[in-house]
């Protein structure tokens, strides 16, 4: 069975991008691949990061779940 798809419209600081997926989580993951980058924070990422004042962010419980899943 084919999977349906339907052309979304991602919007990022004003630059538009047409993208064609099954679900707008896809789009937000394919588009975000191009913006971000992560990996896991070291020891000394973190102890300089907290010493500048950035504060760990928790997500919520819903948003740690992956589209598709």
């Amino acid at each position: 069975m084919a999977t349906l798809t339907r052309i979304y419209l991602a919007e990022v600081n004003g630059s538009k991008r047409l993208v064609r997926a099954s679900h707008p989580a896809h789009v937000t993951a394919h588009v975000a691949r191009d913006l971000v980058t992560v990996r896991v924070a070291t020891t000394d990422d973190v102890a300089d990061l907290v010493a500048a004042g950035c504060k760990v962010e928790a997500m919520r419980h819903e948003q740690q779940e992956l589209p598709g899943a």
